[in-house]
């Protein structure tokens, strides 16, 4: 079904994605270089990479920490108290 301007939902949604990560492109890229350059050294150093996350941002942390075959130096804080199954309160 298209909207009123011709566009199916889809297209919109793509457009307005697109959008989104252009603006990101546009007034981040420096910074997420810097956080990429900055990780990099710390792993060729043989540091380690901590990730943390309340609510559904804690499944960042898990997918670079449990996943198969992934990156070794993660250590992922997964406070329990703070995940949305303990409480939706809490995990905000």
């Amino acid at each position: 079904m298209n909207g009123p301007v011709g566009k199916s939902a889809v297209e919109r949604y793509f457009e307005a994605v697109c959008g989104i990560l252009e603006e990101i492109k546009g007034t981040q890229k420096n910074a997420i270089s810097e956080a990429v350059n900055a990780i990099t050294d710390s792993l060729l150093s043989d540091g380690v990479l901590h990730l943390f996350g309340t609510g559904h941002a804690h499944m960042l942390a898990e997918e670079a920490y449990s996943r198969a075959g992934g990156l070794a130096p993660v250590d992922a804080i997964l406070e329990l108290s703070l995940m949305p199954h303990s409480g939706i309160s809490t995990a905000l």
